[in-house]
Parts: C-alpha cells; sequence; structure tokens
C-alpha cells in the first residue's frame, strides 16, 4: 500500500487524453484515496516527524490496519519481531543457554504453544531486555538528528494501561517530538475474531486466551480514559486519535493489485483504430481483449464483473444493476465512451473542473456479437478471464474502511458519552465486557 505513485500510474495507465485531464483524473483518484486512510495532521505519508502509537489486544489486526489503512512509514517497534530476531541469532541463543539453560531456539519453533509464548515474551523482555535497548540506540541516534528530519516512529503495542503512554510519550517528547505529532490509532476487532484468529496456524503464535482478553480489555479501559481527559490529554500527547474497526469482510475489505480481482479493463485493452479509442493515449499498446471488427476473436466467454456494477445508458445514467461475476461481453465495435461520475454527459473537450473521468464502452449479456444491452465502466470490468497474461503490480490496497477520528491535531477529544450511540453499541459489541462504553 505504500507506494502511491506506482498504484496511481497503475490506476490511472491508459486515460491520458491531455496532461490537463490526465492531472484532474490523477487528483480526483488521489483525493479517493485518500480518503481511505487514516492520516496525520491532514498529511498523507509524512516523510518526518510524527509518532504513531497502534494499539490493539493480540490478534486484533494492527499489523494488518498499519500496513493497509495507515498512511505512514517510518521505524516500527514490535516486541514480536525482536522475538523472531532473538530466535534467529546464534549469538543470543548461546547467551540465553547459558545464563538460563533454555533453548531459545527450540521454544521458537513451536510458538503455537501458548506456553512457550509467554517463555519467549520472559526471555526477550525481562531477561535480554532487548526491546529497552534497541529503543535507546534508535533515541540515541535521532537526539543528533535535525528538528525537521526526525524520522517517523510506530510503536506496535497493546496500550492496555496509561502507565505504557506515559512512558512512550515522555521518551519522544525528551528525543524532540511535539507532542501535537504524537498520534494514536487504536484498533478496534471482534474479541470472539481474535481469539479465532489467534489459534490460527498461519499467524505463527498462541497467545494465551487469558492474556489475549486482558489485552483488549485493558486497550478498551486505555481508549475509554483518554477519551474523558479532556483538556489533560494534552500533557502527554496532541496529535489525532483514530479509532479502526477491522473485522474483515464487515468492516474493512482488500483488494490486492496485480490478483485476477485488481486486473481491471483498461484503454491499453481496446482497439487504438475503434471509434475515438486514439484519444487516448496507450490505446491499443496492451493486450487487446475488446473484440475488433474483421477480426477473430478468442475471448467468446466474455469477463465478469467484479463486485458489482450498474448497466448505464449512452450518458452514463444507471439502467440496472449487475451482481458481482456477472459475464458481460464488450461488442463490436468497442468504442470507448468519457464519462462523469455523476453519469452526466461530458463536454465536447472532455475537460470539466474537478471532474471524474471515467470511460465506459458498449457490451451484451449475451456475446459479443449480439447488440449492446448497453454501457459499463471499464474499470468495473476484470480481465481475469483473459487466456493472455497480464502483467500486475503487486501489494494490497484498501477499497472499504470503517475508521473515524476521535480526536483531532491540536483539538480535545470526543468525550465518550458525546460518541454517536451506533459507534458506542459497536465498541460495547466488539470488546469483552466490563468496560462503560
Amino acid at each position: 500500500m505504500h507506494n502511491f505513485s506506482s498504484f496511481i500510474d497503475e490506476l490511472v495507465d491508459g486515460v491520458k487524453v491531455s496532461d490537463p485531464i490526465r492531472e484532474q483524473y490523477i487528483e480526483a483518484q488521489y483525493e479517493e484515496l485518500l480518503e481511505k486512510l487514516i492520516t496525520f495532521g491532514g498529511k498523507a505519508y509524512p516523510k518526518f516527524g510524527n509518532v504513531v502509537i497502534m494499539a490493539g489486544g493480540a490478534g486484533s489486526g494492527k499489523g494488518f490496519v498499519k500496513d493497509t489503512l495507515v498512511g505512514i512509514e517510518g521505524y516500527t517497534f514490535d516486541v514480536d519481531e525482536l522475538k523472531r530476531l532473538a530466535v534467529a541469532s546464534p549469538m543470543i541463543q548461546k547467551r540465553v543457554k547459558k545464563e538460563m539453560g533454555k533453548d531459545i531456539k527450540k521454544i521458537g519453533t513451536n510458538l503455537t504453544n501458548p506456553d512457550n509464548v509467554t517463555k519467549l515474551h520472559t526471555i526477550v523482555g525481562d531477561h535480554l531486555n532487548l526491546d529497552s535497548r534497541r529503543m535507546k540506540t534508535l533515541y540515541t541516534s535521532i537526539m543528533t538528528a535535525p528538528p525537521d528530519r526526525k524520522p517517523n516512529i510506530i510503536f506496535d503495542v497493546t496500550l492496555k494501561d496509561l502507565q505504557k503512554l506515559e512512558k512512550i510519550t515522555r521518551q519522544v517528547s525528551a528525543i524532540g517530538y511535539p507532542k501535537e505529532n504524537v498520534h494514536i490509532v487504536w484498533v478496534v476487532n471482534d474479541i470472539e475474531v481474535a481469539k479465532a484468529q489467534n489459534k490460527d496456524p498461519k499467524r505463527g503464535r498462541v497467545v494465551p486466551a487469558d492474556i489475549l482478553v486482558n489485552t483488549h480489555r485493558g486497550a478498551s479501559a486505555t481508549m475509554n480514559d483518554i477519551l474523558n481527559m479532556g483538556k489533560g490529554l494534552r500533557k502527554y500527547m496532541d496529535g489525532d486519535i483514530a479509532f479502526a474497526f477491522n473485522k474483515i469482510g464487515v468492516d474493512t475489505d482488500l483488494e490486492k493489485s496485480g490478483s485476477p480481482n485488481s486486473k481491471r479493463f483498461r484503454p491499453r485493452h481496446f482497439p487504438k483504430g475503434v471509434g475515438i479509442n486514439k484519444k487516448f493515449k496507450g490505446a491499443g499498446k496492451g493486450n487487446i481483449y475488446a473484440p475488433e471488427i474483421g477480426k477473430s476473436y478468442k475471448f467468446k466467454e466474455g469477463f465478469p464483473i467484479i463486485g458489482g456494477e450498474y448497466l448505464r445508458d449512452e450518458k452514463g445514467k444507471k439502467i440496472k444493476s449487475l451482481k458481482g461475476g456477472t459475464m458481460v461481453h464488450f461488442t463490436m465495435p468497442a468504442t470507448l465512451i468519457p464519462i462523469e461520475r455523476d453519469g452526466d454527459k461530458p463536454s465536447a473537450g472532455f475537460v470539466k473542473p474537478a471532474g471524474d473521468i471515467r470511460l465506459m464502452a458498449p457490451v451484451s449479456l449475451k456475446g459479443y456479437d449480439k447488440k449492446p444491452d448497453g454501457y459499463i465502466r471499464i474499470m468495473a470490468v476484470s480481465t481475469a478471464n483473459a487466456s493472455t497474461s497480464d502483467s500486475g503490480k503487486g501489494g494490497q490496497y484498501v477499497v472499504d474502511a470503517n475508521y473515524f477520528y476521535v480526536k483531532r491535531r491540536g483539538k480535545p477529544p470526543t468525550p465518550v458519552a458525546k460518541l454517536e450511540k451506533e459507534i458506542r453499541m459497536k465498541i460495547t459489541k466488539y470488546v469483552p465486557k466490563g468496560i462503560d462504553w
């Protein structure tokens, strides 16, 4: 998710009628993507000077949210990552064997055993104190960095008590990070889902059930206290605070760039010599999947719609709803037609301020050689059924997310009592019982 420039290029590939139009199109798509990102200080991917505390109970999916939804990159402090490094280090293996009589490598090979997870945590945290040592090393280097060149830091913690908040904010403040640049993202997942994910062998480790529940209850209690601090929170931090619900399929949906789902039709898949297609730079430069007049057609099975889409009339007005997976056939001649986001007929020059120019083409639900049933936005159709390979870029991006801000930079937090009733009810449903939301 973190390479916006390449992703935007993939998204708008071929939509290059002119530089002004391309700029308008990119701007519209970029703004749409930013709406799905959690940003800090109103900026996506600030390069320097921010601290983000990723809070949430074990198995809540903090790593998932950080990688796909949080608009920042930086040094990440993650105790679980330190554990993996410690297990793989021959020097640490030797030291632990000598000082504690334990085989850390053997312990680390079976982290589906909750007892081993507890043992490893004790060794890495309490005995070796690796997390504190790593922090000290980084903090020492940061202290000498110019105020405007201090790297972003991300803390992956449960935040199960206020003491942890006090410790982190005190430390980062001491090395030059202003309080208004310290932010929190609380990942809120259904406790029952977290329990199930905790047992998933793909996760690689199993946290003891009582500890898992305790981390979720603690994170909930801490965030409840934080919201009710009012202006008193400023002694710790004064940046943004976001709550991110993370029940996959309910709160967050992903699309994988390079997967069949993301191999969408673009102008490069349409013949250049048909209609006004040549106006769109890139047309005809890829694998031609849309039918051309007078040529043998290889893709008679059609192509599936991604997610769900509307069949439209020639002006872009919606006329019929089509379910995801519905097979459609681009018809001859496969002519591209520009439309606006709202379905209005575009101007002759295809230029409209703040307009989101999209392309549609005629389709049939029966066959490529049949009369069109209407028009469909080409980016709503997947090339997955094409027998000819089409390269795609890797990575994931969020297509739908459920998060909200309870505090903005420089502003006091929203008290729990003033949160919308639906939000409080949802939090109560997700977290362990005992905290009054």
